[in-house]
């Protein structure tokens, strides 16, 4: 999964974020707390502890959309039914509207790739 946006943030205020991000589209979230073993460079055994976010009603390979752990979260690439790429900001088509491409529900700029069918992801 690739990476769109990692960011220091509160817990609160990514949960915020998705939940004003998500919610638009009429989509529920659901969140999982993942204990990760992991070794310090003295071979201390230890747990990692992520919140991971995934959406209800999409296809399996797109639903774990975001991730949060230590002050840190960071959101992935979205795709459609097909594999087609969406946008970043509001997971949608894009489209050119005055030699810029911009997303087609907040006619944000986006880059190219986002939502345009330039990045398609292999279905399996």
């Amino acid at each position: 999964m690739s990476v769109t946006n990692r960011i220091k943030i509160s817990k609160k205020e990514f949960e915020q974020h998705l939940i004003a991000k998500y919610a638009v589209n009429g989509a529920t979230l659901e969140a999982y707390v993942h204990d990760e073993r992991c070794w310090d460079d003295y071979g201390n055994e230890g747990f990692k502890r992520l919140t991971l976010y995934y959406q209800v009603d999409t296809p399996r390979w797109n639903r774990h959309c975001a991730t949060w752990m230590a002050g840190e979260g960071w959101e992935f690439k979205q795709y459609d039914d097909n594999g087609q790429r969406l946008t970043d900001c509001c997971g949608c088509f894009s489209t050119y509207h005055d030699d810029e491409l911009v997303c087609r529900a907040c006619y944000q700029q986006v880059g190219v790739g986002q939502g345009d069918g330039a990045e398609e992801k292999e279905m399996v």
